[in-house]
């Protein structure tokens, strides 16, 4: 999967004025926390190649990011690390695919940005996004390298998070609004990848 590390990117890394219009929540049902950004301009360059077609400058960048029991920057053969990935994306696409549904619904632009490719899951683009230069960019979180990869650091959970962004040009008031009603929606029918959430709150 390409979440989370970076090798390279066309985003010039430049401190800017905040994009953040509200956020982080975390939802406690997901287990997923999310901010809601308008897309700054050195962004928006990489947008319009991303979405093509799409008027980026009407784009709202919402990152996620999934806490997780075992530090992911671990070789994937690891059983754990494995598995963790496998439920955390699992759970990503579940929840992005419900505000995806509802958003366009409504007459609004949607997609998500498949974490394992870095390719938007709808729109018609070779062109991938970096999880990492855009969490740096929008919530200016610090990176550490590791081998010859960029990783983004959580605040709070370090590494142990599994980061994922979805592009709308809904409103944040239309937004928060579908993803308030999501988050009551427990993803039951998903296996917990293992022992308790309790320390993930």
């Amino acid at each position: 999967c390409t979440w989370g590390v970076s090798k390279g990117s066309s985003i010039p890394m430049v401190m800017t004025s905040s994009s953040l219009v509200f956020g982080p929540i975390f939802i406690e049902d997901w287990k997923l926390e999310y901010s809601v950004h308008k897309c700054p301009r050195l962004l928006q360059r990489e947008l319009t190649i991303i979405f093509p077609g799409q008027d980026v400058t009407t784009l709202y960048a919402v990152p996620t990011f999934q806490p997780s029991e075992v530090d992911l920057i671990q070789p994937l053969g690891i059983a754990d690390v494995s598995a963790a990935k496998d439920f955390l994306l699992e759970k990503f696409l579940r929840w992005g695919n419900h505000v995806q549904e509802k958003i366009t619904a409504l007459g609004f632009f949607c997609d998500l940005i498949d974490p394992c490719s870095g390719l938007p899951m709808t729109s018609s683009s070779n062109t991938i996004y970096s999880e990492v230069d855009g969490c740096e960019l929008l919530l200016k979180y610090k990176t550490r390298n590791v081998l010859s990869c960029k990783i983004i650091e959580h605040p709070k959970w370090r590494s142990c998070c599994y980061p994922a962004t979805l592009f709308t040009t809904a409103p944040p008031e239309v937004l928060q609004s579908v993803i308030k009603d999501i988050s009551y929606t427990t993803p039951t029918e998903l296996t917990p990848f293992s022992g308790s959430d309790e320390s993930l709150r």
